[in-house]
């Protein structure tokens, strides 16, 4: 895992909370009633996710969407009337982050993510593209490499730019 990334993503969901008021413990009740497929977790686990960095991006979405947070422009169109299942509105954002940032394509991707995420391969970069299958911070790595500023509501540049120089170091 990519600590200056994870880290970054679990500071974006404290504030994501922050901003609406909301504490860990209130999170749970709002995942239950604001999906079919309620997610059974309660305060204290989402509050140890949290903490310990693992914030994946299924439950970033689910919270952004439980507590009524402003959602990407991008991603509106997946996002309303979400039926489709978790995994497929991950799996459907980040296809849609890649067609709208076409500086790389898949597997450019998956390698430049394999570079800067050591014991990832490609091959497995490759996979949770398709599925969807990212924490938060490694999202935000990718859309980081991609160019996106879908986040940039969520997040200060400076701290972007600080994960960014982070993980080039651990690199070198």
């Amino acid at each position: 895992m990519n600590k200056p990334w994870a880290n970054l993503a679990s500071r974006v969901v404290r504030v994501l909370l922050a901003r609406k008021g909301l504490k860990t413990g209130d999170v749970p009740a709002l995942l239950k009633q604001d999906c079919e497929e309620g997610l059974e977790i309660d305060g204290q686990a989402l509050s140890e996710l949290i903490a310990k960095e693992r914030v994946d991006l299924e439950l970033f979405l689910r919270i952004l969407l439980a507590i009524n947070h402003e959602v990407p422009p991008r991603w509106v169109k997946f996002a309303i009337g979400q039926r489709a299942g978790w995994k497929s509105l991950c799996a459907s954002i980040l296809a849609e982050e890649i067609r709208n940032y076409p500086s790389m394509n898949r597997d450019e991707i998956a390698q430049r993510m394999a570079s800067l995420h050591r014991g990832v391969s490609a091959a497995t970069w490759q996979v949770k593209i398709k599925e969807g299958d990212l924490t938060l911070g490694e999202f935000m790595s990718l859309l980081n490499e991609i160019g996106s500023t879908s986040l940039a509501q969520y997040l200060d540049w400076d701290d972007v730019v600080a994960a960014a120089q982070a993980t080039r170091k651990m690199m070198d």
